[in-house]
């Protein structure tokens, strides 16, 4: 029985986030808690400041996006956004950072994350915003340049 109210979210989460036709469609909260979606996103992370890899790929993310100022990417975070501001540093203008702080387990799913918060996680989507790569652990340049390659 106590699984009833976690399916119930998934179902209604999943539902907002659509099919894998239209997964670009999510809805989530920016930093400042004014609620978006992905936009243009190309590519999303997700993490959280309480995983120690994830703090890692946080500080490497900046000069990932630097090198590519044409791929819109999304942070999304799966804590509140007053906690998510104090552990960011400035990101470039090709960077969003959003939150998933209510629905994280059922975006994680809806996105792909089959190993439940598994983080970092990141996904590629294609041009019509369907996943077409994914990746357990700290994204590296070399990985986002093959990545672009594919999708």
């Amino acid at each position: 029985m106590k699984a009833v109210p976690y399916i119930i979210v998934l179902v209604i989460a999943l539902a907002q986030v659509g099919s894998a036709e239209s997964i670009g469609n999510a809805h989530f909260t920016d930093i400042n808690g004014k609620s978006t979606d992905l936009g243009q996103a190309r590519m999303i992370t997700f993490w959280s400041s309480g995983c120690a890899p994830c703090m890692k790929e946080i500080n490497i993310l900046p000069n990932i996006a630097r090198q590519n100022t044409d791929l819109s990417i999304a942070i999304v975070s799966l804590k509140d956004a007053e906690h998510t501001r104090g552990r960011l540093t400035p990101m470039p203008k090709n960077v969003r950072v959003l939150v998933a702080q209510n629905e994280s387990k059922a975006v994680l799913t809806a996105f792909g994350n089959d190993r439940m918060l598994a983080l970092p996680y990141s996904v590629m989507l294609d041009k019509k915003g369907r996943v077409c790569r994914k990746y357990y652990g700290i994204l590296s340049a070399g990985k986002v340049k093959e990545w672009r390659e594919k999708c």
